[in-house]
């Protein structure tokens, strides 16, 4: 599976609703998929920190996202 979008505008930031997006997109991806990957760019070091922190590992390209430059995957199964 894979997440295309995940946003908080800056207003909100620092509350802890990236942290609730991922939580709820992981539980419902887990029923039916082992893997969620996801694609950043190297300028979002925020988002960036959060998914390392919760699991997600550097991959290989998976897509032909042209804007894409940091590629990401979580194993569901391992949480």
């Amino acid at each position: 599976m894979e997440c295309k979008r995940l946003y908080v505008r800056p207003q909100f930031r620092g509350r802890g609703l990236a942290n609730a997006l991922l939580d709820c997109m992981e539980q419902y991806a887990a029923v039916s998929a082992e893997w969620v990957y996801l694609d950043s760019i190297d300028d979002l070091r925020e988002a960036l920190r959060i998914y390392r922190r919760r699991g997600y590992e550097t991959c290989e390209r998976y897509n032909d996202n042209p804007q894409a430059t940091v590629f990401l995957r979580k194993n569901l199964r391992d949480s």
